[in-house]
């Protein structure tokens, strides 16, 4: 049976999987990792016209 028919298992690994997960998919982290792939680039070859 699947885990989540089990509503209380499923919430627990859920809350779990979030409080590990979290601090990896940060909106810092986004915005860093947007500016470095495609901002910053996408800056200089425009400068370089």
């Amino acid at each position: 049976m699947p885990r989540f028919a089990d509503r209380s298992a499923w919430t627990t690994l859920m809350k779990s999987s979030i409080a590990r997960l979290a601090p990896v998919f940060s909106m810092q982290r986004a915005v860093i990792e947007y500016a470095e792939r495609y901002y910053l680039p996408a800056s200089r070859d425009r400068a370089g016209r």
